[in-house]
């Protein structure tokens, strides 16, 4: 996957790459955590958007995900 800049198309290079891992059966470049710690990060964004304030604990529920059982 190219990535030329923050706008470009991110959307469909995303999903473009995520159809041909299905396709091709490799192993996908980013994991089910990856994402939960992403929306993590987004929601907080939005958050402390809402708040005008910065959100407290961001990086504890980042790390959580990660400590998950697996």
């Amino acid at each position: 996957m190219k990535w030329s800049y923050w706008g470009d198309h991110v959307v469909e290079g995303i999903i473009v790459e995520f159809v041909q891992t299905l396709r091709s059966g490799r192993a996908s470049p980013m994991s089910g955590e990856d994402g939960m710690k992403a929306a993590a990060v987004a929601i907080a964004a939005y958050e402390s958007s809402k708040q005008k304030m910065p959100i407290v604990g961001v990086n504890e529920l980042i790390c959580c995900c990660s400590e998950r059982p697996k």
